[in-house]
């Protein structure tokens, strides 16, 4: 987080692309599907209402199993 905060300072135009980004995957987003690939992993897959690609990111459960993201490179 602090390190996010730091980038964002350093990056504030940066950050505003990434802001809008956000707002526009919240506003197309259509639902997810969810493929578990063990009990402490699965991979999320965010789906658009303009049928684009889905996007999809890992998760993984810690060892006090909270579920933490893992990003898959987004293209």
């Amino acid at each position: 987080m602090e390190q996010f905060l730091e980038d964002v300072k350093k990056d504030p135009a940066g950050a505003e692309r990434s802001y809008k980004q956000i707002a526009e995957l919240k506003e197309q987003a259509n639902g997810f599907e969810v493929m578990m690939q063990d009990e402490k992993r699965a991979i999320v897959y965010v789906k658009f209402k303009d049928h684009r690609e889905p996007l999809g990111f890992r998760v993984r459960k810690d060892k006090n199993n909270i579920w933490r993201v893992s990003w898959l490179p987004i293209q």
